[in-house]
Order: C-alpha cells, then sequence, then structure tokens
C-alpha cells in the first residue's frame, strides 16, 4: 500500500520475476486503490506514512546542508553546491526512469533479423541487462539504504522530539481519492444579513442628569413651601455624595431621615471610583463641619456608625499617614487636614491615636483639632489619655513655655467625663510630670468635682504636688471656692494662699495681714507656677498671728 501510494512503484520487474523477496508477487494496482477507498484503517496508515516521509526528506534535507555547509567556505556556496548536486540527481534518475519505461525504436521491420541466433541472443541481452540491473537494486536495498534510512529516521525523531507535540487529529474525514471539484471564481457569495439597529432609548446621561436636576428643584420647592411630609428616600432617584452630605447635616429634615442619608453616604464609601472618594470626603467634612441643627445624640450616633466602616477608618489612616510623611500637608489644604484630625480624634482607635501622635509631633498647629474633638464630647473614652500624652510630647520637643497656662488652654471647656478620667490617671500614675499636669488640668474644672482630690493632695503630698494643688485650686470659679474660706482653718495656710491666688474677697484680710510691699504684692499677684514656691510660704512665716 505505501510502495504504490507513497513512491508510486511496485517495482514490477521484482513482482513478475522469480524474486518474491520484497513481497509484491501478490500486490495489484487496482485492487490496492479499490482497498484504500474502503479501509480507514489503511487511510490512517497512509496520512502517518505521508507526514513521516515528509518529515524525513526535511531533516534529512536540513542535516545534509548543515553537514555541507561546515565542509564548504560559506553558507550559501555550501547551499548552491547541495542544490546543483540534488537536482543532477534528480534529472538522472528521470532519465534513467523514462528510458526504461519506453522501449527504443528498433529497426523497420525488414531489417530485423530472421527468428534464430539472432532473436535468441536479443532476448538472452535483454535477460541479462534486466538480472544486472536487479542485483544493483538488491545491493542498494541491501546496503546503503538501510544506512541511509536509519540516519534518516534519526534525524526525524530527534526533530520531532525537539518541536512541540501536535494536537491529536480528531474527526478527520476519510481520504478523498476522487478530485475536488471547487466552484469558479466568479460565483457570488450573497453578504450576511446585517444586524438590527439597538432600539433608541430614552435613558441617556443628559436625560438622567435632567432629572436629578428637576428632582433636586422639586425636594427645594416643597420645603420652601413647608410641604407635609417628605418623599422617603427610595422613591427619590440617586443621589450625588454631596447631596448626601448635605441631607445629613440639614437641620430641617428629619433625624431618622438624616440618619438615612448617612448610612447611605457610607454605603457609597465603601466602593472604588470618584464617587467613593467624593463620598469619604464628603463624610469628614459634614463630621467636622457641624453644619445646621447638628445635635449632639446625632452626630453621636453617626460616629457610632462610623466606628464600624472599614472604608471609613481605611481613608482616615491613609490621609494621617499622609500629614505624617509630608509635614507640609500631605496633599490636603490646612482645612482638609484639620477635618482629618477632627474626626479621627473622636473615633477613639488606638491606631488612629498613634498616627495623631505622630502628626501633632511635626505639626503642632494640627493639635486644635484635637482640643476641639476633645470638647466635644463625641469621643467614648481614652480622651485624657490622648491629651496629656500630646501635652508631654510637645513638652518634650520645647513647645510648652508655661505649663500652668499651656493647662488652661487645652482643659477650660473640657467635659466633666475628660476630668474624670484625668482625676483616675493621677490616682494611678506614678511619674511625677504626669501627676503634676493631672492636677494642673484639675484646676480647670467648671464646678466643685475635682475639689475633694485637690484638697487631699495639698494635705497628704509630698510638698512639691502639695504646692501645685494649691496652686490649681487656686484656678477655680469663685462659687466653687467661696465655701471654703468660710470653714478654712487658722493654721491651714496653703489654703489661705490658694484662696488669696484666686483673688477670692474673703482671703483679703489674709494677704494683709502679711504687711507686704508693692513689689512683693505684685510678684504676689503676677506668681506663675514657678514662682509660686517662694510666693506661698509667706502665709506661713510671715502671719504674725495665725489665729487673727
Amino acid at each position: 500500500m505505501l510502495a504504490l501510494h507513497l513512491d508510486g512503484d511496485l517495482a514490477p520487474d521484482f513482482a513478475a520475476g522469480g524474486d518474491d523477496d520484497h513481497g509484491y508477487a501478490f500486490a495489484c494496482g487496482d485492487s490496492l486503490r479499490e482497498h484504500l477507498r474502503d479501509c480507514p484503517r489503511c487511510q490512517t496508515a497512509l496520512r502517518r506514512a505521508r507526514r513521516l516521509d515528509a518529515a524525513l526528506a526535511q531533516a534529512a534535507g536540513a542535516t545534509a546542508a548543515s553537514r555541507w555547509g561546515l565542509a564548504a567556505h560559506g553558507a550559501a556556496e555550501a547551499r548552491e553546491r547541495l542544490e546543483q548536486r540534488w537536482f543532477a540527481a534528480v534529472s538522472a534518475a528521470a532519465a534513467a526512469a523514462a528510458a526504461a519505461a519506453v522501449p527504443p525504436a528498433g529497426p523497420p521491420p525488414a531489417a530485423l533479423p530472421a527468428a534464430g541466433g539472432g532473436a535468441r541472443s536479443l532476448v538472452l541481452g535483454a535477460r541479462a541487462a534486466a538480472d544486472d540491473r536487479a542485483a544493483r537494486r538488491r545491493l542498494l536495498a541491501r546496503g546503503v539504504l538501510p544506512l541511509t534510512f536509519a540516519a534518516a529516521v534519526t534525524f526525524a525523531l530527534a526533530a520531532v522530539l525537539l518541536q512541540p507535540m501536535p494536537r491529536p487529529l480528531v474527526g478527520l474525514p476519510p481520504l478523498e481519492i476522487a478530485d475536488v471539484h471547487l466552484p469558479p471564481a466568479a460565483t457570488p457569495i450573497a453578504p450576511a444579513p446585517a444586524a438590527p439597529a439597538p432600539a433608541p432609548t430614552q435613558y441617556t446621561a443628559a436625560a438622567i442628569q435632567h432629572l436629578r436636576a428637576a428632582d433636586r428643584r422639586l425636594g427645594e420647592r416643597r420645603q420652601n413651601e413647608h410641604a407635609v411630609g417628605t418623599p422617603h428616600p427610595d422613591e427619590r432617584p440617586a443621589a450625588a455624595p454631596e447631596e448626601l452630605g448635605r441631607r445629613f447635616t440639614d437641620g430641617r429634615l428629619d433625624p431618622a431621615e438624616r440618619l438615612r442619608a448617612f448610612d447611605r453616604l457610607l454605603e457609597v464609601a465603601r466602593g472604588a471610583g470618584a464617587d467613593a472618594l467624593l463620598a469619604r470626603t464628603a463624610c469628614i467634612e459634614q463630621l467636622a463641619g457641624g453644619g445646621d441643627g447638628g445635635d449632639g445624640l446625632l452626630r453621636g450616633e453617626a460616629y457610632t456608625r462610623l466606628r464600624t466602616s472599614p472604608g471609613m477608618l481605611g481613608e482616615l489612616r491613609s490621609r494621617l499617614i499622609r500629614l505624617d510623611a509630608d509635614p507640609d500637608g500631605g496633599g490636603q489644604p490646612f482645612r482638609a487636614a484639620m477635618a482629618t484630625v477632627f474626626v479621627a480624634s473622636n473615633i477613639a482607635d488606638r491606631e488612629l491615636d498613634q498616627w495623631l501622635r505622630r502628626v501633632v509631633r511635626h505639626r503642632p498647629d494640627l493639635v486644635t483639632g484635637v482640643l476641639a474633638a476633645a470638647r466635644s464630647g463625641l469621643r467614648p473614652h481614652g480622651t485624657a489619655t490622648l491629651l496629656l500624652d500630646l501635652w508631654a510630647l510637645l513638652d518634650a520637643r520645647g513647645a510648652v513655655a508655661d505649663e500652668a497656662t499651656f493647662a488652661a488652654t487645652w482643659f477650660v471647656g473640657q467635659p466633666a467625663v475628660v476630668l474624670a478620667e484625668v482625676g483616675e490617671l493621677l490616682r494611678t500614675s506614678r511619674s511625677a510630670p504626669t501627676r503634676q499636669r493631672c492636677l494642673l488640668a484639675l484646676g480647670h474644672a467648671a464646678d466643685d468635682t475635682t475639689v475633694p482630690v485637690l484638697l487631699r493632695t495639698m494635705r497628704t503630698a509630698a510638698r512639691g504636688e502639695a504646692l501645685t494643688a494649691a496652686f490649681a485650686l487656686g484656678t477655680l470659679p469663685h462659687p466653687v471656692l467661696a465655701p471654703l474660706a468660710d470653714d478654712a482653718a487658722d493654721d491651714d495656710w496653703l489654703l489661705h494662699a490658694a484662696l488669696a491666688r484666686a483673688g477670692l474677697p474673703a482671703a483679703r484680710a489674709w494677704l494683709e495681714a502679711l504687711d507686704l510691699r508693692p513689689h512683693e504684692l505684685a510678684r504676689f499677684a503676677r506668681a506663675t507656677l514657678a514662682d509660686w514656691p517662694g510666693v506661698a510660704p509667706w502665709f506661713r512665716d510671715r502671719a504674725p498671728q495665725l489665729g487673727d
């Protein structure tokens, strides 16, 4: 099968002669062609043989070309010489095949020798020539051809193994022997039907913007006309982040609707893109700005929901990191940086507090946002700790000139819960600077809640802390100190000094009894925390009679 359809020859001289070594004696070309049309296995074997034959020819040619190129002076000269030898061999083989297939024209019949010895010698000569060709073919087949075939198979296998494995041929049609009739080139091809045009929609970008503008105008008209009831947020089209922030701070709206607007703002802030960035910015600015009708309960609930929003906590953290990396602002204007510090201070998160300490160390001017957040009362806990840590940080950097003045700036107007935390820190702290700052902070309470702590420290603590407690007691309001003047003992000179420093009218007699000179009176009136240990003992050393 392969000899017929791959090589085009069944070696009829071998098949017809007495030599049956090649196994072609039984073969018939017509029967093999008929068998090929009906046998899928032979068709598959023939396809594989043709591919293998092509691979062998390619590998053998490439190998011969490369070897010839190594022996020649150049690649181009080697290729040219190889082509010459190749075509010479092909031409010689074609001429020999044609000469063997077409018998030479003989002399006219009259010139032929008569039957007898001439005819016998002609037959014998033809048979001798045939025997000689058969011998040469057997020698070639048994000697040179096996070696050449082995070398070609080796190079073909190497080429196939080095190349990617071809995909398996699945579902190939059976081998067709008949010719394929193609349609004429002039046959027109019908064009594919065009896709139907999309139906026009009325929801274009301009139409949506128009609807949103119309909705905003309708809402403003209803508010101006004091319309009864407000449409539910689900009935409104999607609002922009700026509009949601405006609804949250609008005191004319119902608190429940304002919280729904804030929830929608947090929902948008959890996403990604421009709207999420605008929502996070609007959320921080509206919580820091106050707005109209910003009551504490509503904002406290908003901060409670903000503390559970990972997107907003991440936004605050990234802003503080940028402020810490770039003290000039980190790409944020001063107003935006102050809003970031204010909102982050009210979160009461340990990581955010740590970043706040780092930011204030580089930007002391932003501590105003921390103080405003502490006075707002929106931070649930840890306010006193954060303030005292920042105080110590600025004091270490030399930014605190007078601690008494600094305490007045930081703790005047602070909520009672903050001062209660300060008292607890005073009770548990063992650091002398921290205890002194706590005492100075307790002296700026608006009521008498810190009086017991200060009196107990005056009478039981060491001399330095006792003097600081007396100094802090003298900064409390007069209505808080008035009952102390009525119950003061004659020998309680430190309490006398504290009440005289406060300028209480009931303590003026104790100050006059000291018989101080004008410059001493001026010194006592302007006494700072550093001067206080030098002027307070006058009420003990210069009082003539403690009983008068």
